[in-house]
């Protein structure tokens, strides 16, 4: 039972195996950060990581010039009903100095309203300019009111501010925003944390007059995310007005008592106990898109941290005049708890010069204000050609803007990231986040793929493929992004595939390095340092495996008489001379040493590596062995002279580390090991000093210099075996070139 667990446990940590577990924890730890504990890091990154993919994506093919025309092959993602009416550098050298007069605004409505054919009129024209204050000039203000009253198409913005305002100029604006409500209603439901989004207790709006003739209001304000870049837009906001204001004590189990009881032992301290009304309030895109679609505020639907549902929505023809349904049954927006929407912008900052790039159209201001018809309806023009389209007029120019700001794309003026918002909205492409299920499936998919490459290949190669996969993911993170609008959180499978690919190598090293040590430690008994270097790079297969070997034995002759001559200390040193000069001629030509057995010497060829000439690197060793032996015993004198006999045999034979757990041998087993033990004792009778099999002869035959010696059968072994005694290499015993380090 112990070998087994001891068994269980070195394959768990084998790297090929715990790799496996480390890609599985991984994956664990960083999905519990991104998705079941969201950390800040991840949120921040996909954030950053995602402004890359808004300027990977191209709305504009590029423009061709042909016969002076521009040709511009436009995104079917932005709808052709949203023009932006530019205040720009044109309108300026027009019209004069900005802030125009507010009868300019009256002719400019005037021009839209003024039109023969009514069923061509625009759907609806927001102002993105503040008209919190009157003109010195009254008629100026009532030309205005009149223009708003006959167009009745005019959307207003309020603005919310941080800053709290006086309490008397508090209410004044809150007054201003009730005369805009009077004109339609408010939400159908708000469900969800509403008690928890931010509220807003500053409101600015536009003059009373103005709002008692406007079509629509919304909020037109935007809050930056943490760097200061504008990627959201609250569709529902919440406003708090402040109707009552009440001293009070607090007492000392925390309630608080009206100052009357001032004379209580029980009061503490004094606090100012304020009621306030909650106003939930849309955003003019929001608003611009109700009338888009032929719809109420009263029939929207509202789940905080869920979505902004509307439903049966209708579009308008300018061909008929009728309204009728749209594709689509609803439109479903997704929206956080505080009521925002991500904006899915869609291009960079437009140019005022409509030969330029534009990501959505813009014509000038002063090409409509400049264009106003009398009041007599035979003077007015067929059409403007704006049916159905949604007018977003604002400043669009660095000169007129006061509101620029940062998105994905840079600086953007104010309108035209109300423009981004309202597309987003009327082409119902919405950025929706992948579920976080499907997220935890790729991120796993990849982290085991990743811990499964980098345990088996090179670690050049699993860097490569991990960059890759890293590479890869990325591009398919943006792809569903720009086709899908689908938003994958990447810095989680970011920081999962590389942490991964890390901790498996650092932990593939480890081991390596042990397995190396052990390796060294193993084989170095067994063969060259050149060998072992082998081995290193290229493991053996432990275990029992088949191969073609060939191994070789020899035995002193005599070794009883020669023992008899010298003292036990004597002996062990002659044999220690023997045996050394003996092995370094195996390892000279490459040979794993098996063992000694007293005075005999058991060597193979073929294994742990690869040696197709495994027959002629022991054959050469069986003559250098010889060689030497004849040297050495030259040296001596003649009652220490050594005689070896020495068998080879080559075939398939099993080689493997073998025995327990605890003791183990890198040895031969087989046959044809048998075979070349025995005739290594058969030197005796033919009086030879190396003899060859039959087997071995078939790799040399054309190399050697052999005499035929006889047919003989041995022990074990019912056929007869050819044996030759082997004399020379006819090219010579040369010993093999080291390999190189």
């Amino acid at each position: 039972m112990t070998d087994r667990w001891a068994a269980i446990k070195r394959t768990i940590l084998d790297s090929r195996y715990f790799g496996l577990i480390i890609g599985l924890g991984v994956f664990l730890f960083v999905g519990w950060l991104a998705f079941a504990s969201p950390f800040p890091i991840f949120s921040n990154w996909d954030r950053s990581l995602g402004d890359y993919y808004f300027k990977l994506r191209t709305v504009v093919t590029p423009q061709i010039q042909q016969e002076g025309a521009v040709l511009k092959a436009q995104n079917d993602k932005i709808s052709s009903d949203i023009l932006i009416i530019g205040v720009d550098n044109r309108s300026i050298e027009t019209l004069g100095r900005w802030p125009f007069s507010r009868s300019l605004h009256a002719d400019f409505l005037n021009s839209l309203t003024r039109i023969k054919n009514q069923n061509d009129r625009e759907r609806a024209t927001f102002f993105d300019f503040f008209f919190l204050d009157r003109e010195n000039v009254p008629e100026n203000d009532l030309a205005f009111e009149r223009a708003i009253d006959a167009n009745k198409r005019v959307i207003l913005e309020t603005i919310y501010s941080p800053e709290t305002l006086d309490s008397d100029l508090a209410a004044v604006q809150f007054r201003r925003l009730d005369q805009l409500m009077a004109n339609s209603t408010g939400f159908g439901s708000i469900r969800g944390p509403w008690k928890d989004q931010t509220a807003y207790y500053t409101v600015q709006a536009p003059l009373i007059p103005l709002g008692k003739f406007a079509a629509g209001h919304g909020f037109a304000s935007f809050n930056p995310d943490h760097d200061d870049v504008f990627r959201r837009q609250e569709l529902v906001s919440k406003t708090a007005e402040v109707v009552a204001s009440l001293p009070a004590l607090l007492t000392s189990n925390g309630l608080a008592r009206q100052v009357e009881a001032a004379g209580s032992t029980e009061l503490k301290e004094v606090y100012i106990v304020q009621k306030v009304q909650d106003i939930f309030l849309p955003s003019v895109t929001l608003t611009l898109a109700l009338e888009y679609w032929h719809k109420k505020l009263s029939d929207v639907q509202v789940v905080l941290g869920q979505y902004l549902l509307i439903p049966a929505p209708e579009l308008y023809s300018p061909q008929t005049g009728a309204w009728s349904p749209a594709p689509y049954s609803e439109v479903k927006i997704p929206i956080d708890a505080n009521g925002a929407m991500t904006v899915n912008f869609m291009g960079s900052r437009s140019s005022e010069n409509g030969s330029e790039y534009q990501t959505f159209p813009v014509r000038s201001y002063s090409s409509y204000a400049t264009r106003a018809a009398s009041s007599d309806p035979t003077t007015w023009p067929e059409t403007r050609a704006l049916g159905g389209k949604l007018l977003m007029v604002g400043p669009f120019s660095s000169g007129v803007a006061s509101d620029e700001k940062n998105t994905q794309y840079g600086q953007m003026y104010g309108v035209e990231i109300h423009a981004n918002a309202l597309n987003t909205i009327l082409t119902r492409n919405f950025l929706l986040p992948i579920p976080p299920w499907q997220a935890l499936i790729v991120l796993f998919l990849l982290t085991m793929l990743i811990a499964f490459l980098a345990t088996r290949v090179s670690t050049l190669l699993s860097l490569i493929v991990t960059v890759v996969l890293v590479l890869a993911s990325f591009l398919g993170v943006f792809l569903i992004f720009d086709f899908y609008s689908l938003v994958y959180p990447f810095s989680s499978l970011l920081i999962g595939m590389l942490l991964t690919f890390l901790l498996v190598i650092v932990y593939r090293a480890l081991t390596e390095e042990r397995e190396k040590r052990k390796t060294r430690a193993v084989f170095s008994k067994y063969v060259s340092p050149d060998v072992v270097s082998q081995l290193l790079a290229h493991p053996p297969e432990l275990g029992g495996v088949d191969k073609e070997l060939t191994v070789l034995f020899s035995d002193i002759r005599g070794f009883t008489s020669l023992s008899e001559g010298m003292t036990p200390q004597e002996l062990v040193n002659h044999l220690n001379l023997y045996l050394t000069a003996m092995t370094d001629c195996i390892h000279e030509y490459k040979g794993t040493l098996d063992k000694y057995v007293g005075d005999e010497i058991m060597c193979f060829w073929g294994a742990p590596l690869e040696q197709p000439d495994h027959a002629e690197l022991a054959s050469k060793c069986a003559l250098k062995m010889m060689e030497v032996l004849h040297k050495m015993n030259s040296e001596w004198p003649d009652n220490r002279k050594i005689n070896i006999g020495i068998g080879l045999n080559s075939g398939v034979m099993t080689v493997g580390n073998m025995g327990s757990q605890g003791r183990m041998n890198y040895t031969l087993m087989g046959d044809n090991v048998n075979l070349g033990a025995r005739l290594e004792g058969t030197n005796k009778e033919y009086h030879t000093n190396i003899i060859i099999s039959e087997n071995t002869y078939q790799y040399l035959q054309e190399q050697v210099v052999v005499r035929e010696l006889d047919n003989i059968r041995v022990k074990g072994k019912n056929k007869p075996v050819l044996i030759f005694e082997l004399i020379d290499f006819k090219e010579g015993i040369d010993p093999p070139r080291p390999a190189k380090k």
